[in-house]
């Protein structure tokens, strides 16, 4: 009999990951060690606060909802279906249960003891990776099936649901402004979408435009609706998440999205998301964070209000949302008081410079910044560019930098040590003498150069003239074209840091200094990463985005022998900036540096086996820019 149970456990545990990748004495292994445990309806397994368990669990039959306290009411955050897998985050990182898991139906559970996932874990690459990704992931329930959903803050996952499947309520654009009004009233709604003959969206009108555009403006309501909707209207995919919508939200500044069936204007209408909609399902929430940067008329309050950006970092983190929207999101809100702080210093100095505001320019960030990486505030790296011609307007664009520079340093975002800040008269110039840098740098790269590349070549517009950053882009491609060499350079500081474990698998640790016996998760592990995506990325004309995780996405489009490795890199990336994030609120900084005593076993091997890509990867740079040679 015991025999027979046995079979049936690792037959069914065969079916779904990651067992379907273990031997069968494996999983002879774990089946013989499984407790088969019954649960009735509206049972507990654990409940959220309770201490780390001995114990992952495996939905046999049945169905265990997911869901968090937060102020004294349950927010649902995921349900577990056959062959799911949960409990894996308080095994991971060792601290109390941050969910509770309650059986909706009776229940059949596999109950495993930790140990197997520790043995699993250190010995079988595939089986660790797989945890590694979810983890990066922030998904509290590994899926036996690959469309399992992204988990987030409790209280955001139902939104995109309700609002993707309602009504939307529509007017054509030769209904008259009266009509749309009368539906809008008799629904009670603050918007309708306007749509040509096949459904498709071609323009929305809110309450705003009524007010703004009709009763101030004093036209007549028996105009077409085409004359007052605003166009082209901002539209997601179907099934978005509330933080996708977020994201895209505060990014086009857009109060409404509409839903299409392909996420673009030229497909039917599914649904409609308004901010206020997003706003509802949290207090403090990044766009209502965002709105009152805009907002606010006292520039010297920026800075109460970005510290509590701190604080959603937090929740975010102790909620396991996916560590890139984190970034995205913090990035978003940091750009912000950016365009905030620029707007108030052009207002300033209209007088003492009149016209600066009229001239082009754009305000860039850089390294980290501008990589949309920046979760913790660190110091800050930014430039500032202007067109040709407006030589007269140098010290007014020197002026301006100094009052954005200080607003940030004023929002806990520290002076650059190197002083590479807009304020620096130096980074603070017109197009023509930013394309000589990159040209004197990409053409002479000695090491002054190369550490300059890692840098400015990171750079994002946050306020200003697109054109000025595209001329930019063109200027540094043609040049790389025309300077290969430059490449073989760049790849040269992509291997200076070593693999970061030593021979007989220990961190490699400081050896001196205030940070002597630690690890340098930045130096380390994370730019070797980042110097490898820079590279690949120059050398394949990618200018869209320099944010490390999608430069790996576009260069693995053109790297059909890599695909695997590049997808091991994106998540390993995903993971270490989620560590240093825990580590930098833990340890009240940068979170660079982490001492491997604070981690918990099962922390060590996950970054342990984070680091087996960067290597890999390292050989293969080595070998296409044959830098054996070199050595």
């Amino acid at each position: 009999m015991a025999n027979l149970i046995t079979d049936r456990i690792k037959y069914f545990l065969s079916q779904f990951p990651p067992f379907d990748n273990l031997t069968e004495e494996i999983l002879i292994e774990i089946s013989e060690n499984i407790t088969v445990r019954y649960f009735q309806e509206g049972e507990f397994i654990f409940k959220q606060g309770e201490e780390q368990g001995e114990y992952w669990y495996v939905v046999r039959q049945g169905l265990v909802s997911l869901f968090a306290d937060r102020l004294g009411e349950n927010s649902h955050v995921d349900k577990c279906e056959e062959g799911d897998i949960f409990g894996i985050r308080s095994l991971i990182s060792g601290n109390e249960y941050r969910l509770s898991a309650q059986c909706e139906v009776e229940s059949l559970i596999y109950q495993i003891d930790k140990s197997i996932f520790h043995k699993l874990f250190e010995s079988h690459i595939q089986f660790s990776n797989y945890f590694a990704r979810g983890y990066a992931m922030g998904q509290a329930v590994v899926r036996n099936r690959e469309e399992g959903g992204q988990v987030e803050i409790p209280g955001l996952n139902e939104l995109s649901q309700i609002n993707s499947n309602r009504n939307v309520l529509t007017a054509t654009a030769e209904q008259t402004i009266a009509e749309a009004a009368l539906k809008m009233q008799e629904r009670n709604v603050g918007s309708i979408v306007v749509i040509n003959n096949d459904n498709y969206p071609i323009g929305i009108i809110t309450d705003t435009d009524l007010r703004n555009k009709v009763i101030a403006a004093k036209i007549s309501s028996d105009l077409p609706c085409s004359n007052i909707m605003s166009s082209p209207v901002k539209t997601i995919g179907p099934g978005p998440t509330s933080m996708e919508v977020l994201i895209e939200m505060i990014k086009s500044g857009a109060h409404h999205l509409v839903i299409t069936e392909d996420g673009t204007p030229n497909s039917r209408v599914a649904g409609i998301v308004s901010d206020h909609d997003i706003m509802l399902s949290q207090g403090n929430h990044p766009a209502a964070l965002v709105k009152q940067i805009k907002n606010e008329t006292d520039i010297s309050k920026l800075s109460v209000i970005r510290d509590r950006v701190e604080d959603l970092l937090r929740e975010y983190l102790r909620f396991d949302v996916s560590v890139d929207l984190i970034a995205s999101l913090v990035s978003q809100i940091n750009d912000e008081i950016i365009r905030k702080a620029v707007k108030n210093g052009l207002a300033k100095l209209e007088q003492t410079y009149p016209g600066l505001s009229d001239v082009p320019f754009a305000f860039l960030s850089l390294g980290s910044e501008g990589r949309e990486e920046q979760l913790l505030r660190t110091d800050q790296d930014n430039a500032l560019v202007y067109a040709n011609g407006f030589d007269e307007f140098e010290k007014g664009f020197l002026a301006l930098a100094e009052h954005v520079n200080q607003v940030l340093i004023d929002c806990g975002f520290e002076e650059c040590p190197a002083d590479i800040m807009a304020r620096n008269s130096k980074w603070n110039q017109p197009v023509t003498k930013w394309k000589s840098y990159f040209t004197d740098w990409i053409s002479s790269p000695d090491p002054q150069a190369v550490m300059h590349a890692t840098i400015f070549f990171d750079y994002r517009r946050v306020y200003g003239d697109q054109s000025l950053v595209d001329e930019l882009n063109s200027h540094i491609s043609e040049s790389i074209q025309e300077n290969e060499i430059f490449l073989n350079f760049l790849a040269q500081n992509a291997l200076q840091n070593p693999p970061p474990v030593g021979f007989f698998k220990g961190f490699l640790l400081e050896k001196d200094g205030r940070h002597k016996d630690q690890f340098d998760i930045k130096g380390r592990a994370m730019m070797p990463i980042s110097d490898m995506a820079r590279l690949l990325a120059l050398s394949k004309g990618i200018f869209n985005n320099p944010s490390t995780i999608h430069r790996w996405k576009e260069i693995q489009k053109s790297e059909p022998n890599h695909q695997e490795l590049i997808s091991e890199v994106i998540e390993s990336y995903k993971v270490l900036l989620k560590h240093r994030a825990d580590f930098g609120l833990k340890n009240k900084d940068s979170g660079r540096f982490i001492n491997p005593k604070d981690l918990n076993k099962l922390e060590r091997q996950m970054l342990k086996k984070v680091f087996d890509p960067i290597t890999e990867l390292q050989e293969v740079i080595k070998v296409r820019y044959r830098l054996a040679f070199f050595n």
